[in-house]
């Protein structure tokens, strides 16, 4: 049991400093578009790898953060039907969901390892002229982030079909009928 908190605590602290590197990307693109709409129209140097570089950070962004929020419980959810649904119906929707995800994102994860091995091997650029790097370094983010998602995904399902459910079940009534009252 220590090993497994062991591991969360490590986990957690992961997906909390891919979500700050994700923070900090997001700030660097923004100053180097800042830095570029300034060097093109005001002293006519533009700078050819800002636009480049801003495509492959999306990217980065994208996957970086996903981890951590699905842990913040920030992805979209189809209020308009859960909130017609008990707590235990939900919990179990969402477990059910949540459960089903693990699989896709392991399936991803493998793909993507796949795909990015595939052109680390073949030596594939990205083909741009301002950053010509390999394709791999960019891709390599995709599997990575898919498999931190699946983890994510098996502690929420735990969270809403496991022993705690039942707790849980007893506090959103609770909390249901005090908000009745």
């Amino acid at each position: 049991m220590k090993l497994l908190k062991i591991f969360v605590a490590i986990f957690d602290r992961t997906v909390d400093f891919l979500a700050w590197l994700a923070m900090a990307l997001t700030y660097f693109m923004m100053l180097a578009i800042c830095l570029e709409v300034i060097m093109r129209y005001f002293l006519q140097r533009p700078l050819a790898w800002v636009v480049d570089s801003s495509g492959f950070i999306l990217l980065y962004i994208t996957f970086l953060g996903t981890t951590w929020l699905l842990k913040k419980e920030g992805h979209v959810n189809i209020e308009i039907v859960l909130q017609y649904l008990s707590p235990r119906t939900r919990a179990l929707v969402n477990g059910t969901t949540s459960a089903l995800a693990v699989f896709f994102c392991l399936a991803f994860a493998y793909y993507g390892a796949a795909t990015t091995w595939d052109h680390y091997h073949r030596g594939a650029g990205t083909g741009s002229v301002s950053i010509d790097i390999p394709k791999a370094v960019l891709l390599v983010v995709i599997p990575i982030a898919f498999f931190l998602l699946s983890i994510q995904f098996v502690r929420r399902a735990h969270r809403f079909l496991g022993a705690d459910s039942a707790q849980k079940d007893k506090e959103d009534l609770l909390v249901e009928t005090e908000s009745i009252i």
